[in-house]
C-alpha cells in the first residue's frame, strides 16, 4: 500500500500474444531505453488522452509492423515507482514473424512456462495471470505486484485494511485508544481474519446478527497479511453496487473488535482519556465506511482502488459497455427528438388547418408560394452538402486503408550480415541439391535469413532419416545450425548412395581394382552431373568489406559438412 503514496508513475500498455501449444511472443529490448537486454511484450508509453487499449494497439503496430486480428482482453495491471502498465492478452491462430523495430534487437516464440531470460518483471507477473485463480491474484496483490481491484467472475478482489495499531483518536468517545502491535501483527490474528464478513457501515446495535448480516453483507476476507504496522487483507466483494462505489469513490474501513480489558483507562486533566486496549477477544466484522479511526485523522485510506479517476485505463469490456450506453442514450435522445418534432408538426398542421378554414378555400398568396419554394431549396442544399461531406470522408478512409496496405507490403531492407548469411546457406544447399538434380531457390523478397535457412533445410529434410519428421519452424538460429548440417550430410549421403538415383539425379558406384584403388563412377542423369560444376545465375551476390577485392563482388566459399553457430 505504501507505494501508492509516491509520485504518479507513467502510464503504459502492451499485448501478450498467445499462439497454440502455449507459445508466447517476446521482444528483446535494445540498449536505448529502460530494462535494456530484457525480454518483454510489444507495448509502450501512453500518449495524450489514449486509453490503455489504444496505447497497446498503437505500440504493437509500431513495434511489430502490424496488428494481428482478434479479440484483446484485459489480463493484468501492475504499478511500480516508474510505470503503471496494463497487459492485454490475445490468442492468435499461429506463430507469425514480426517486423521488429529499432527499439528491439530480436524476437522469440517461447513456452509460457519457460520464457527467455532475463525477463522483464512485469511480464513475469502477466504470464502468471494467464492461468491464475483468485488465490494467485490475491497473493500478487498483497505483494504489490498487481493493482486493486482485480475482477474474477461475479466478484472483485479489493485490498482492504483490517486494523491499524498504535494510537488513534476516537472522536465519538473523545478518547485516544492504544492498540498494542504485538497483539495483532502475528500469524494467530491473521488466521482469525479468514472468513471475516465485510459489511457496509456498522450496525447501530454494534455486532452483526442474522438480520443485519442479510442487509449489510457485501463480501468476505480470505487472505490477510501484514503491511507495516497494519493488518491488511484481500476481500472478495460480491455486491455489484458496492463494487461500482469502491471503483469510483475513495472509502475506508473500520473493524469491530471486542477486547479483553475495555475499561483500562488513563485520565489526564483537561485532555482526552487514554484507553489501553487489551488483546482482541472477538473479531466480529470489518465495515466499509467513509472514514475510519485507523485513518488517524488523515484522508480515507482503508481501501486501495487504483481505478478511481482513471478512465484512461478502461478495459476493452468497459469501453464496449460505455460505447453501448452512449449509443443507447443517443438513440433515446433521437427518439425523443423525433417525437417532439412530430408533435411540432402536428401543432403546425393544426394551425394551418385553422388558417385554411378562416380563408375559406382562398388560394395561396405569392409570398406563401415563395416561402415554400425557398424552404424546399434549402432542404435540398443541406442534403447535397451532407452527401458531399459523407463522400469526402469515405474517400479519405479508403485512401488511408490503401496506404496502410502498401506500407505493410514494403519489405524490410536486409543488412550486410543477413545477406552474407543467406548467400552462405544458399551455396551450401546448392552443393547438396546439385547431387540430387535440383538447384537451391533464391531468397524471397522480404524473407528473413532464418526463414530462408529453414526453407532450404525443408527441401533436403525428406532425405534425412533422423530429422525427417522434425518441425523446423520451432528452431531458432542457435539450434537450427547443427540440424542444418546433419540434414545436409544425410541428403548428400542419400544422393551418393547406390540405388538412390532417380529421374534428374545422380549417384556414384564405387569399385576396387586388384591393386586396391577405389574408382567412383557417376550414374544417372548427365545434366545432374554437370549441374555440380555450373554457376548459378541467381545466386545471392555479396558486397561486404571482407569479401570484396578491387571493387568486384564475389561468392563465399564453404565446406558443406562444416558446422556453424548461426
Amino acid at each position: 500500500a505504501d507505494k501508492h503514496d509516491s509520485i504518479d508513475p507513467a502510464k503504459a500498455a502492451g499485448i501478450l500474444f498467445l499462439a497454440p501449444d502455449s507459445q508466447v511472443l517476446f521482444l528483446k529490448r535494445g540498449p536505448g531505453g529502460d530494462h535494456p537486454g530484457e525480454w518483454c511484450f510489444p507495448g509502450g508509453h501512453t500518449e495524450a488522452d489514449e486509453t490503455a487499449i489504444q496505447t497497446a494497439e498503437r505500440e504493437t503496430i509500431e513495434e511489430l509492423g502490424f496488428l494481428p486480428e482478434g479479440e484483446r482482453k484485459y489480463l493484468a495491471r501492475r504499478i511500480d515507482d516508474v510505470v503503471d502498465f496494463v497487459t492485454f492478452a490475445q490468442s492468435v491462430g499461429e506463430q507469425f514473424v514480426p517486423q521488429v523495430s529499432g527499439e528491439h534487437t530480436g524476437y522469440a516464440w517461447a513456452d509460457v512456462n519457460t520464457p527467455p531470460e532475463p525477463l522483464h518483471p512485469g511480464c513475469r507477473v502477466a504470464l502468471t495471470m494467464l492461468d491464475a485463480n483468485e488465490l494467485t491474484a490475491a497473493r500478487l496483490m498483497s505483494q504489490g505486484e498487481l493493482t486493486s481491484p482485480q475482477k474474477f467472475g461475479r466478484f472483485s478482489l479489493f485490498a482492504i485494511r483490517i486494523t491499524g495499531t498504535g494510537a488513534a483518536y476516537r472522536d465519538y468517545a473523545d478518547e485516544i485508544a492504544w492498540r498494542d502491535p504485538a497483539d495483532y501483527l502475528n500469524d494467530e490474528f491473521l488466521a482469525r481474519c479468514n472468513g471475516l464478513p465485510v459489511i457496509f457501515e456498522h450496525p447501530t446495535k454494534g455486532g452483526v446478527d442474522s438480520s443485519e448480516w442479510l442487509k449489510r453483507s457485501v463480501g468476505t476476507v480470505f487472505l490477510p497479511y501484514i503491511s507495516g504496522d497494519e493488518v491488511w487483507a484481500i476481500a472478495k466483494i460480491y455486491d455489484e453496487d458496492t463494487i461500482t462505489l469502491l471503483e469510483t469513490e475513495q472509502l475506508s474501513t473500520s473493524p469491530m473488535v471486542g477486547v479483553k480489558t475495555p475499561d483500562n483507562f488513563i485520565h489526564v486533566d483537561g485532555k482526552p482519556k487514554i484507553l489501553l486496549e487489551g488483546g482482541p477477544n472477538t473479531l466480529d466484522h470489518i465495515a466499509i465506511c467513509q472514514r475510519g479511526v485507523w485513518d488517524k485523522g488523515g484522508e480515507p485510506a482503508g481501501i486501495i482502488s487504483d481505478t478511481i479517476g482513471d478512465s484512461s485505463m478502461a478495459t476493452p469490456e468497459e469501453e464496449a459497455k460505455a460505447k453501448a450506453d452512449a449509443e443507447a442514450k443517443e438513440r433515446a435522445n433521437a427518439e425523443s427528438n423525433r417525437w417532439d418534432a412530430l408533435m411540432g408538426k402536428m401543432d403546425s398542421l393544426c394551425s394551418r388547418m385553422d388558417a385554411m378554414e378562416g380563408k375559406k378555400d382562398s388560394e395561396e398568396s405569392e409570398d406563401e408560394k415563395k416561402a415554400k419554394a425557398d424552404a424546399a431549396k434549402k432542404d435540398e442544399d443541406e442534403k447535397a452538402e451532407r452527401e458531399k461531406e459523407d463522400k469526402a470522408k469515405k474517400d479519405a478512409d479508403e485512401l488511408k486503408q490503401r496506404m496502410d496496405a502498401i506500407e505493410g507490403k514494403i519489405p524490410a531492407e536486409r543488412s550486410d550480415d543477413e545477406t552474407a548469411e543467406m548467400a552462405d546457406a544458399q551455396e551450401k544447399a546448392d552443393s547438396v541439391l546439385g547431387a540430387l538434380g535440383q538447384r537451391a531457390p533464391r531468397p524471397l523478397s522480404g524473407e528473413s535469413s532464418l526463414g530462408y535457412r529453414r526453407r532450404l533445410a525443408k527441401i533436403m529434410q525428406p532425405h534425412s532419416k533422423d530429422w525427417a519428421g522434425v518441425n523446423l519452424n520451432t528452431l531458432d538460429k542457435t539450434t537450427l545450425g547443427p540440424v542444418e548440417n546433419a540434414i545436409r550430410r544425410d541428403a548428400m549421403a542419400f544422393a551418393t548412395s547406390p540405388g538412390s538415383a532417380g529421374a534428374g539425379a545422380i549417384r556414384y558406384r564405387e569399385d576396387r581394382t586388384p591393386a586396391g584403388h577405389t574408382i567412383r563412377t557417376p550414374q544417372g542423369h548427365i545434366g545432374s552431373f554437370l549441374n555440380q560444376f555450373r554457376a548459378d545465375s541467381q545466386a545471392v551476390l555479396l558486397k561486404h568489406p571482407s569479401q570484396v577485392s578491387r571493387g568486384h563482388r564475389s561468392m563465399t566459399t564453404f565446406n558443406p559438412y562444416a558446422t556453424t553457430n548461426a
